[in-house]
């Protein structure tokens, strides 16, 4: 038997940036806005409270507390008004769960078909992959915890089916 919780985390905004990253003056300008550097494919990179996450070549996304949301935005908008790129806050339109616990991977692992042992994935990671019949992303900042994010439209599903997994987790 394997404790683990799951809790939808409410404080983050989420950001959108779109550009040509293979351009190093495009990857500064995110830098100096988010304070992380770009991250590597498949990989998360931090400053402070904010997480900056691979998303695809020329996107990535932006993970920072909700009140510094509108800030974040503005000044990744001010730092890239040079170049061609898109910022977006989508934190309306994407919905995250933390699940803590010795099985939380085990969890993840019952639902996608990301590998998931911990020499294929691990603290600074982040994939893009199915969690159950809909599009994920999942990541680890560090050993105590992995985050889900899903579409809000789906967040009903995403919590039943991380509820049935979690449950099953416990009665092993």
């Amino acid at each position: 038997m394997s404790d683990v919780t799951m809790r939808q985390i409410s404080d983050r905004a989420m950001i959108t940036v779109r550009g040509e990253f293979d351009k190093a003056p495009v990857r500064n300008a995110v830098m100096k806005a988010t304070g992380a550097s770009h991250p590597e494919k498949l990989k998360l990179s931090f400053a402070d409270k904010t997480t900056v996450a691979w998303m695809s070549p020329d996107e990535i996304l932006v993970l920072t507390p909700a009140e510094a949301g509108k800030d974040m935005v503005e000044a990744l908008t001010k730092a890239l008004a040079k170049h061609h790129a898109l910022v977006q806050d989508v934190s309306d339109m994407r919905v995250i769960y933390r699940l803590e616990g010795p099985g939380a991977r085990n969890v993840v692992a019952r639902l996608t078909p990301a590998d998931m042992s911990p020499r294929a994935f691990g603290p600074g990671d982040f994939r893009r992959t199915r969690l159950a019949q809909i599009a994920a992303g999942i990541w680890m900042r560090d050993d105590a915890a992995i985050g889900v994010m899903c579409f809000r439209s789906l967040s009903a599903y995403a919590e039943e089916a991380l509820q049935n997994a979690v449950a099953s987790e416990i009665r092993g």
